[in-house]
């Protein structure tokens, strides 16, 4: 039946169903609580990249510093673990941690056959080592891709 043209004080002629009893599961974990990783650099496994106020740098790898530890959410943006409301963004060459955003600069993607951590929309650009080795403090840096550099090869551990 249609709606009366004027509302009325009178109930409706038929109950509205109830609601739905309680999910039986809980919902899924949030990705803080399901999988973390390390980023290595592939050509020292003992240094890897930890947050350091805005910037990226390489450290000794502690598994237990959660500095160092990572997760991707669903859109390929990169949190840190322990401050989960930063993520890696690409900044012209810098790369920097600063509050997850919806930009593209944020999406990044990891190719297990070439080690490399790269910007979804544009594949040619990877993070990198700034300097000609990987040493304790060597600060972290987009740069174009070039498959013969170890300094742009990554572990996800």
């Amino acid at each position: 039946t249609p709606p009366s043209p004027k509302p009325t004080t009178l109930p409706s002629p038929k109950p509205t169903t109830p609601p739905s009893p309680k999910p039986t599961t809980p919902p899924s974990p949030k990705p803080t609580e399901a999988f973390h990783f390390q980023i290595k650099i592939a050509v020292n496994k003992n240094l890897c990249i930890q947050a350091s106020k805005q910037k990226l740098i390489l450290s000794p790898c502690d598994e237990n510093n959660l500095l160092q530890s990572w997760f991707v959410d669903d859109t390929g943006r990169i949190h840190n673990y322990e401050k989960n409301h930063l993520c890696i963004k690409r900044k012209k060459t810098n790369a920097l941690l600063t509050k997850c955003g919806t930009s593209t600069a944020f999406n990044l993607d990891y190719s297990l056959f070439f080690k490399k951590i790269f910007l979804m929309s544009k594949s040619s650009i990877v993070l990198g080592v700034i300097g000609s080795n990987a040493r304790s403090g060597s600060k972290i840096k987009f740069t174009k891709r070039d498959t013969s550099d170890d300094l742009q090869s990554w572990d996800i551990i």
